[in-house]
């Protein structure tokens, strides 16, 4: 899989790359709980800079997608869930019990 972006300058490839991943989620190719392909990876997949890869998988936590966790990667927080919900999600991460938490969370956000 190669990611193909828009190389004339108009958008930031960053950006460009964020979406990317975000139409990715929204497709189900990475579904909730799932840890998306590392900086490296990424920057391989798209033919960017690691900074690139890196810049665009740190917009994607800021805007709720993601939750980066250490010695994971970033790992898809649960969609259909309010900005609320996602930054209660970011709470139980570090729990070990993080798949039962998400799972009473997302069930709860759908009611």
């Amino acid at each position: 899989m190669r990611i193909k972006l828009d190389r004339s300058g108009k958008t930031l490839l960053s950006h460009q790359l964020a979406e990317w991943l975000k139409a990715a989620i929204r497709r189900g190719d990475y579904g909730d709980g799932d840890v998306l392909p590392g900086i490296d990876e990424i920057a391989r997949l798209a033919n960017v800079g690691r900074n690139t890869a890196k810049r665009a998988l740190s917009r994607l936590a800021r805007e709720g997608w993601t939750k980066p966790t250490p010695h994971v990667g970033s790992v898809v927080v649960p969609r259909g869930v309010s900005t609320l919900m996602r930054r209660r999600i970011l709470f139980f991460v570090n729990d070990p019990f993080y798949c039962y938490n998400t799972e009473i969370i997302a069930d709860y956000a759908a009611k």
